[in-house]
């Protein structure tokens, strides 16, 4: 009986480790399926703020090509432009000169008809064509 016994103590034993090998194996793979989980949550988190980091770069080139088109604008001076920056018609007495007011240039009047808000003025002021649908184009 001493074989026997120590074979239901050894079989015993044995269950208890397999039970114990099996809880651990059931945590292992738990802890293993929460981490797969919280990977991929932030691979997916990675790849919305690259594309965001994607987006902010080109926000922010544009904005520098916007800062540099203010601060390199200069008033042109009236006997600078003997024709409409936009059509070439010549100035004279009938058709006069009208700087716009966000790019400094001198347009005719049918050139520079347009009124919009600028950066330096919140109330709408005489801008050209193509100010105008910049301007615009932004709002």
């Amino acid at each position: 009986m001493d074989i026997r016994s120590e074979s239901q103590s050894q079989s015993t034993l044995s269950k208890k480790e397999i039970d114990s090998l099996m809880e651990k194996l059931i945590n292992a793979e738990d802890t293993n399926h929460n981490l797969r989980n919280e990977l991929n949550c932030k691979q997916k988190e990675l790849k919305e703020l690259q594309i965001a980091v994607i987006e902010l770069g080109r926000e922010n080139q544009i904005l520098q090509v916007l800062r540099d088109r203010l601060t390199n604008r200069q008033w042109t001076k009236d006997d600078e432009a003997l024709t409409c920056f936009s059509c070439n018609c010549e100035f004279s007495l009938s058709t006069r000169r009208h700087h716009c007011r966000n790019c400094g240039g001198i347009f005719c009047q049918h050139c520079s008809s347009n009124r919009a808000s600028t950066t330096f003025s919140k109330d709408p002021v005489r801008v050209c064509q193509m100010c105008y649908k910049e301007l615009t184009d932004n709002s």
